[in-house]
């Protein structure tokens, strides 16, 4: 919402930032059950640094990310087709250069170690092929998303996907989180909850006025026309008389 007032000149309802601020509230209280109720390799306090870390980190990139949203509303309201085809190429150079500067031992090592067991026979072709697949699937929907509905309302829907998260750790360790995770989680649904609720009222808003304008418009056309018919009579009896 930060970023969508000064980009895209978007005005908020009382009802949007009060959603926004029970989302953000709900964030904090992840971040505290992280610290205040560490699980398993958390319990020492390096662990628990680390795990606030971590969160803060993911906070920070996940405002960046929003920014990039934002900017995305902004310019597929412009071409979509064409901001998708930027999009593919810049990142596909960006990801190379960095991929030769830093991770080329390492992206070598996943297409050379079919051998091992976690990565058997054609597996890291197939990972990377599916990867790719979900990536591009993703942008053609978010980009149609952030087209007809906002940024903002997907920014705050994504605050969402760490239940996945949650279900991966309790698969794999079997660590539940404490209850103020919960909690946390609960502020986060009902914040987007609320915020979708307010930019469909927004939404229908707009549509009323812009229903009154055209019939505003459709009445001032019938009386021009009217003016102009009793014109065109007043000149026809001029004529014969």
């Amino acid at each position: 919402m930060l970023f969508s007032k000064p980009i895209l000149k978007r005005v908020f309802t009382g009802t949007q930032i009060a959603a926004a601020a029970v989302c953000i509230t709900g964030i904090g209280l992840v971040i505290l059950s992280d610290a205040l109720f560490p699980t398993g390799d958390k319990e020492t306090t390096e662990g628990v640094n680390d795990s606030v870390t971590g969160d803060l980190l993911a906070l920070i990139g996940s405002i960046v990310y929003a920014l990039n949203n934002v900017l995305c509303e902004k310019y597929v309201q412009v071409d979509r087709i064409e901001y998708l085809g930027m999009l593919g190429l810049f990142a596909t150079i960006w990801a190379g250069m960095e991929v030769a500067a830093l991770e080329s031992g390492e992206v070598g090592a996943f297409f050379t170690r079919g051998s091992e067991p976690e990565c058997e026979g054609g597996s890291p072709g197939w990972l990377l092929g599916g990867y790719v697949i979900s990536i591009t699937l993703f942008y053609v929907r978010m980009t149609s998303f952030v087209q007809t509905s906002s940024a903002a309302l997907l920014n705050v829907s994504l605050l969402t996907s760490d239940v996945y998260s949650l279900v991966w750790v309790v698969a794999t360790s079997g660590h539940w989180p404490s209850w103020v995770y919960f909690v946390g989680t609960a502020f986060i649904f009902g914040g987007v909850g609320l915020y979708s609720y307010a930019e469909d009222a927004v939404e229908e808003e707009k549509e009323r006025g812009s229903t009154v304008e055209e019939d505003g418009g459709d009445r001032r056309e019938d009386r021009l026309k009217s003016d102009e018919e009793l014109l065109g009579d007043k000149d026809r009896n001029r004529a014969n008389y």
